[in-house]
């Protein structure tokens, strides 16, 4: 139990990540999310997942806990306005971390299904806010229940 906790540990702080956009303050609002992993899941050779062979994954829809869904960052740079300009999507941010998020799962070679699964995940957006001024500074974080088919 204490493997799959840390496999769900790393997926949701190695790679979830919002897209970096340079566009300018004008039009910081309605921002698409963009996938943009600074690695391949490849390259993370230190998880082990042969324990979890022949499980099976439903990965439930993710929940956003924000009061603000829509807001996703501040840009602080000065390049375009005098003030701080605050970065929206239209997007769900609930839905796009669950495609993402099922995709790693896939990529890790777990199998990922729908129904009658192994193992439950259930995952709540607790904070996805980005700071852009003269680097990124992402806050991300997530809260991860995992339920075994017997509760």
């Amino acid at each position: 139990m204490k493997r799959i906790i840390l496999f769900c540990f790393v997926l949701c702080f190695a790679f979830v990540s919002p897209g970096q956009s340079t566009q300018q303050a004008a039009v910081l609002k309605d921002i698409p999310l963009v996938w943009n992993p600074s690695a391949a899941i490849s390259t993370y050779s230190a998880i082990d997942l042969t324990a979890y062979k022949n499980a099976q994954f439903v990965i439930k829809p993710f929940t956003d806990a924000r009061t603000q869904p829509a807001d996703i960052g501040l840009n602080t740079e000065k390049r375009f306005s005098t003030r701080d300009t605050l970065v929206t999507t239209n997007q769900s941010v609930a839905d796009w971390l669950t495609d993402k998020f099922s995709k790693v799962f896939s990529q890790l070679h777990t199998n990922v299904v729908t129904s009658n699964g192994t193992f439950f995940v259930d995952t709540a957006v607790v904070k996805f806010f980005v700071t852009e001024g003269s680097d990124y500074n992402a806050n991300v974080s997530v809260k991860v229940t995992l339920t075994a088919n017997d509760g």
